[in-house]
């Protein structure tokens, strides 16, 4: 028997729902049905990259298939507004090898394309061009800016795991990743 107190899960919604509206950062809204093209997807894997060119293509080829389905990979390249010409070379330079690697992006936004990934689909955020973050802020609300997308695309019914999985640009993954959750 649950205590009288206990938040149910229709609690828990109008919590999400409650934070989407008024705490998600803005990128989170692309995450619907129609701009995901459809897809339904097991997983959810956010990972921030700022100056990664020389490490997020070798991550990427790094994320394991899971046998339950098909894997949203949201990549948020991001700078602040007080980068140096190092770090925005470098998030420029990655955008291009992103466009080489898995072709044609489908624009979402402005800031968001799409791609197919051999596990899924990769959604990338540039916060580094047009819309840098602000000064002093960084991985943190990069971070963020992922896991809103995707708990979106959750609360949407797009993702059937409860976990938004988070890594980093240059991190390898093992094979059985996201079975161990």
């Amino acid at each position: 028997m649950k205590p009288a107190d206990a938040p149910s899960f229709a609690d828990a919604d109008k919590g999400t729902l409650k934070y989407l509206s008024q705490y998600a950062e803005p990128e989170s809204q692309a995450a619907d049905h129609a701009s995901l093209g459809g897809e339904t997807f097991s997983h959810g894997l956010a990972i921030p990259a700022q100056a990664e060119d020389r490490t997020l293509l070798e991550s990427l080829s790094t994320i394991p298939g899971s046998p339950s389905g098909p894997a949203l990979i949201v990549v948020v390249i991001n700078a602040t507004s007080d980068a140096s010409k190092e770090v925005l070379d470098s998030n420029a330079r990655c955008l291009g090898e992103l466009a080489n690697q898995y072709g044609a992006a489908r624009q979402i936004a402005t800031d968001i394309a799409a791609y197919k990934h051999r596990v899924g689909q990769l959604i990338v955020i540039d916060r580094s061009t047009l819309h840098p973050l602000p000064a002093r802020q960084g991985v943190g609300l990069a971070r963020k800016i992922g896991c809103d997308f995707l708990l979106k695309a959750t609360q949407c019914g797009l993702i059937s795991s409860p976990w938004i999985h988070c890594s980093d640009a240059d991190t390898r993954l093992p094979p059985d990743y996201f079975e161990q959750a």
